[in-house]
């Protein structure tokens, strides 16, 4: 049986035109763990779920998947 490993998001920053969507933005996700992600219209949750699932380019800072990175 595989070992899940935790995704660890540690400074991520995305911009746009400029101006930062998701700034700093640092938070772990354990696997079995329901996580949830609250905040206004606006406030960056889709993006920095497209950062985690690789669809858009991290600007700064890194997310890891255990101790491998995967984005910087």
């Amino acid at each position: 049986m595989k070992t899940l490993e935790p995704i660890h998001a540690r400074s991520v920053t995305r911009r746009y035109d400029g101006g930062a969507v998701v700034d700093a933005a640092s938070l772990t996700l354990e696997p079995g763990k329901i996580t949830a992600l609250l905040g206004q219209s606006g406030a960056g949750k889709s993006t920095l779920l497209r950062l985690f699932a690789g669809l858009e380019p991290v600007d700064g800072g890194e997310i890891l998947h255990g101790d491998k990175v995967v984005s910087s």
